[in-house]
């Protein structure tokens, strides 16, 4: 496994193609996000989302959360037309806020069982939009542990298990950890909270249209 350290608020752009070059060639990455280190592989390829999926031990049914380098670019995925969808964007992105969308028919993703829908996010950390952007497309952002494993903010506590099938550390040092994004699903109505987060219920309630939220 190849690792570079970078900084979190000023990622060297050199670190980040490499990165783009490793994920391109079907490897894995592993990069921080905005409060803990997430994995990255190629969405186009399936290959790559095989291997990613069997380095995690993780369940083909369990899909994978995106991160996308601004909505533009989320867009190109999935569907944003609902005005709801266009508030909470526009509100609490870059931010932690992931939104299940509706799977554009088009999509550019490699062949998969994705469903209709994806879960996709602008994240605050400079990192992950830096790679999104470079990539040219959302990539996964699924979290940087062992399946059914605690989640990592600190590149030293990565498991061994782990690190010895990466093919590149983006190391950006100790994270702050905390809450996870905050899952909410746009494709109904009212939406849907299916993961309390690091935004609150009351400031989603707060974003007209949205309305009292429930946790399913």
């Amino acid at each position: 496994m190849r690792h570079l350290r970078l900084d979190l608020r000023n990622p060297d752009p050199l670190a980040i193609r490499e990165a783009v070059r490793v994920l391109k060639q079907g490897g894995i990455v592993a990069f921080p996000t905005d409060t803990l280190y997430g994995l990255a592989c190629d969405p186009t390829n399936r290959d790559a989302l095989d291997a990613l999926y069997r380095l995690k031990g993780r369940a083909p049914s369990l899909r994978l959360p995106f991160v996308a380098a601004g909505i533009s670019q989320a867009a190109g995925v999935v569907r944003l037309e609902s005005e709801i969808a266009r508030r909470l964007a526009g509100r609490f992105w870059p931010g932690p806020l992931t939104l299940v969308l509706p799977l554009l028919p088009d999509h550019p993703l490699a062949p998969w069982k994705w469903g209709k829908t994806l879960a996709v996010r602008v994240p605050a950390a400079p990192v992950a939009r830096e790679l999104a952007r470079e990539a040219g497309i959302p990539i996964p952002a699924t979290s940087a542990n062992l399946s059914g494993d605690p989640s990592v903010s600190h590149p030293n506590r990565l498991e061994q298990a782990l690190l010895s099938r990466l093919d590149l550390l983006l190391d950006g040092g100790p994270l702050p950890g905390g809450l996870p994004s905050t899952v909410l699903d746009v494709t109904v109505s009212p939406p849907r909270l299916l993961r309390p987060g690091a935004i609150s219920r009351q400031s989603l309630s707060s974003v007209p249209g949205v309305g009292p939220l429930e946790t399913i």
